[in-house]
């Protein structure tokens, strides 16, 4: 490697740093707090706690003896009380935000007599969230299952056997039934594994890494296989007399300051609302908090 090469990419790295200063700092998460599993892919590390740091924020981790964030809960539920659990990704899971900040831990407590387990993970699609539902959730006896359902990067996690780099399992609609691949999950590869360090050291590298190629699709039609999903979601839980609960968390359009969706979002929305499903979405709520951006 010729000194000229090393120069350039301290230069490249100094540059990056400066022009996008947001980029510095512990960029994946999934290499901090999260460790590899055969069936979900990825799954939260127990028993950790770490800080994670960002240029905008700096908020402790802790996650509890199964690899999620908040306190410990026995299977069994406490008698006359009522538990929540609540499935997604980083937004529940609660990026840059402290423990007792994420709305889960809000919600426990507001309401009185009932638990609410956050049982989100970071780059989760909802092909993640089912399985950890079947393999972990439904231990706990829920009341209720909140899915929230972040759109389009939901879309992109239900259609691909790799995310983040990291690989996952995934489903394959045939006929009319959800097939499951990718069982078990490979391990990263060594360049996967590079990929991921660097990922936590180099803002040149994460700037890069934005202009690759994506991972290629093992699903092409984003809104069937997410809907088939849920829907399989939703009769998991009430074959167990578990209510149901899917909140669609749109996109904040930065150039607006206002919820995005794309025309898929809403043919996803229109399936849902068909078949009854009890779905909220935020969008009108969100349309309040966030002010429009005036243009000149």
């Amino acid at each position: 490697m010729s000194v000229s090469f090393v120069l350039a990419l301290l230069i490249g790295e100094i540059l990056i740093r400066f022009l996008y200063p947001q980029l510095i700092g512990k960029w994946s998460e999934r290499g901090s707090f999260y460790t590899y599993d055969s069936s979900l892919g990825w799954k939260g590390k127990p028993h950790t706690s770490e800080n994670f740091e960002r240029i905008n924020f700096h908020v402790k981790v802790r996650n509890n003896s199964l690899g999620f964030r908040g306190g410990e809960y026995s299977y069994s539920k406490t008698p006359n009380t009522k538990r929540i659990l609540v499935l997604g990704d980083s937004y529940v899971w609660g990026y840059g935000v402290n423990t007792d900040d994420i709305f889960t831990s809000i919600m426990e407590k507001k309401l009185s007599t009932t638990e609410v387990l956050n049982m989100g993970c970071s780059g989760y699609g909802n092909d993640q969230e089912l399985l950890l539902l079947k393999s972990e959730g439904m231990k706990f006896d829920p009341d209720l299952v909140i899915v929230v359902v972040t759109l389009p990067s939901d879309f992109f996690n239900n259609t691909h056997s790799v995310q983040y780099s990291y690989p996952k399992p995934y489903f394959i609609i045939e006929g009319d039934t959800l097939s499951l691949y990718n069982i078990p999950v490979p391990k990263q590869n060594l360049l996967q594994r590079i990929g991921n360090y660097l990922t936590n050291k180099s803002a040149l590298f994460v700037y890069l890494k934005f202009l690759q190629p994506k991972s290629e699709k093992v699903n092409s039609n984003e809104v069937d296989i997410t809907y088939k999903l849920l829907k399989e979601i939703n009769r998991l839980c009430q074959i167990n007399g578990i209510e149901v609960l899917f909140v669609i968390n749109p996109t904040i359009d930065l150039t607006t300051n206002q919820p995005y969706r794309a025309s898929n979002e809403d043919k996803l929305l229109l399936l849902l609302e068909n078949e009854n499903f009890n779905v909220i979405d935020l969008s009108k709520y969100l349309m309040i908090i966030f002010k429009p951006i005036r243009k000149n």
